[in-house]
């Protein structure tokens, strides 16, 4: 027993390689002007990793507990991996508008957080449970700084409006998270007849950052009849992925509410191509949806774009 606990509070040489979590994309977005939220022209960059925090005592417990009579029974409870994650999302506006001087780089998604992953069979079916907070990293939390963003006034001399403030109000919020992954054994991304999906569950508390703050979802610069919830937006996804040909990828991510049955009706998602040159694969990409960034989870945007896709 205490060779068993030595093995695995052991300081892990090497953990494993820093690899994406989800694709990561540089992009030119062209957003479509719509009834909710307009904006400009601008570059994005999706940033996505993942890295193994513990890796090789998990492996080391596993086959110890399989020696052992009493803690076999909770072998298989054992985790595969504790990844550290983070997933984060950029605009850069490129040239110079209306509402955005000198280029800035702004800051619409900060999503960190601790996931334990279960493989089933092999790499290929996976079982994930983690703790994330997410975040836009913003700092606007009254009317009278809201209002003084949506005043101020541009290079055309009007008000910036409240696709300007709204871009700047703090949003926040922690969540549990459960997925389910299967993809087909044996295959290599993009060739034909490859195939990924995942299911994933949220369950957002009245929290954030480990609780030292409430949750931060009211709209409060304007009267509503009814606060909306992040968990009326969001809260089921669904991602999959299927090639094509050798070269080309389809690649559909989808999400809903699930505060009640009247929150299935804020269904969206983004649909993408992905066509693979050589070595640099370029993605083509459509989104229509509530939520492209926290500060705007209550309100359908659609916007389209082509990038570079990087895994």
């Amino acid at each position: 027993m205490a060779r068993l606990l030595e093995n695995f509070i052991r300081v892990e040489k090497p953990r494993g390689k820093l690899t994406s979590n989800l694709p990561n994309v540089f992009s030119a977005a062209m957003p479509q002007k719509g009834e909710n939220l307009d904006d400009d022209v601008h570059a994005e960059f999706n940033l996505s990793i993942k890295y193994p925090l513990v890796d090789r005592s998990f492996r080391n417990f596993r086959r110890a507990a399989a020696g052992d009579n009493i803690l076999n029974t909770v072998r298989p409870f054992i985790p595969s991996k504790l990844y550290f994650i983070y997933n984060g999302r950029y605009d850069f506006y490129l040239f110079p508008t209306e509402r955005y001087r000198s280029a800035p780089v702004i800051s619409r998604l900060q999503n960190p957080g601790l996931a334990f992953e279960w493989n089933i069979r092999g790499d290929h079916e996976r079982i994930r449970f983690g703790w994330f907070h997410e975040s836009n990293g913003q700092s606007i939390d009254n009317i009278f700084d809201y209002e003084a963003q949506r005043d101020e006034l541009g290079s055309d001399r009007e008000p910036k409006g409240d696709e300007f403030a709204l871009a700047q109000v703090s949003r926040g919020w922690d969540y549990a998270q459960l997925r389910y992954e299967l993809s087909k054994p044996d295959m290599i991304l993009n060739s034909k007849s490859w195939w990924r999906y995942n299911v994933e569950l949220r369950l957002f508390c009245d929290c954030q950052a480990l609780w030292s703050s409430r949750r931060e979802d009211d709209i409060f610069w304007k009267p509503v009849a009814e606060q909306p919830k992040i968990r009326d937006y969001d809260g089921l996804r669904v991602m999959m992925e299927y090639g094509l040909t050798d070269n080309l990828l389809f690649r559909g991510e989808f999400k809903t509410g699930i505060s009640d049955l009247d929150s299935l009706a804020h269904f969206g998602g983004r649909i993408s191509l992905g066509y693979l040159a050589k070595r640099t694969r370029f993605s083509l990409f459509y989104f229509n949806g509530y939520g492209k960034e926290p500060s705007t989870y209550h309100l359908r945007t659609r916007y389209a774009g082509i990038g570079l896709e990087l895994r």
